[in-house]
């Protein structure tokens, strides 16, 4: 209610209802009393004061529900972010390489793929930054044979399940990386089938890297895996999961 129409009400119901013999006997209609016109303009004012009064309810609730939202998505960015991960004996580590906050930030650096490209040549490649300006990589899909000469590598090993699942990333990193920092690696297929050879130089190349570098490619690679398989259930190119 603004303040005009504050003073008004408070001025009439101080007064009471008006005196018929003050009043001009041209201003009420003939249907019109006195009283009447005395209480539609009170029925307005109070109607025009449940108006502003409801909007304003209107604005506190929607700025709460606002707040609201702002808590949830907050929320829900912690629980994304997995920027820490419990070992076998329950120590907290810092998950650096492979939370989800960070992956958002690398696939959102991705290059499309097409499926196009995928059915046309069997493979479909895609170029990674995972450091702008410091580290990026292009990685390949491997097909059925490729995947079928990984796992005969991995027949021959006879270490414990711990170190058939850390040669196993080295080995997919051998059969997928294209190459680093625009450096491509010397091919390790000749007339479209794996050399022995030249894929066990490319496998002691890629595991003379850092440590904590192999780590992060393997991750990453994981993830291309995931955008691959997407590409046969969305009928769009795809970066984002």
């Amino acid at each position: 209610m603004t303040s005009g129409n504050a003073k008004e009400v408070l001025q009439m119901v101080r007064q009471g209802p008006p005196n018929p013999r003050d009043l001009k006997p041209v201003v009420p209609k003939p249907e019109e009393s006195a009283m009447s016109l005395y209480n539609e303009r009170l029925a307005a004012l109070a109607k025009e004061n449940i108006a502003e009064i409801s909007e304003a309810e209107m604005k506190g609730q929607a700025a709460k529900v606002a707040e609201k939202d702002k808590e949830k998505e907050k929320e829900t960015d912690i629980a994304e972010d997995n920027s820490f991960v419990y070992d076998d004996y329950g120590n907290k580590m810092r998950n650096i390489h492979g939370s989800r906050a960070r992956r958002k930030k690398v696939e959102a650096r991705c290059t499309p793929m097409d499926m196009a490209e995928l059915l046309m040549l069997n493979y479909v490649e895609q170029r990674v930054v995972l450091r702008p300006g410091k580290l990026e990589v292009v990685y390949r899909s491997i097909n059925s044979s490729d995947a079928m000469f990984a796992f005969s590598q991995i027949e021959k090993e006879k270490g414990s399940a711990l170190m058939v699942a850390y040669k196993i990333g080295r080995l997919n990193l051998t059969l997928s990386l294209v190459s680093i920092n625009s450096q491509k690696f010397d091919p390790i297929k000749i007339d479209n089938k794996i050399d022995p050879v030249l894929f066990q130089a490319k496998y002691e190349k890629i595991c003379s890297f850092p440590e904590d570098l192999l780590v992060d490619l393997i991750v990453n690679y994981q993830w291309f895996t995931e955008r691959v398989k997407e590409l046969s259930v969305d009928d769009e190119s795809i970066i984002n999961f």
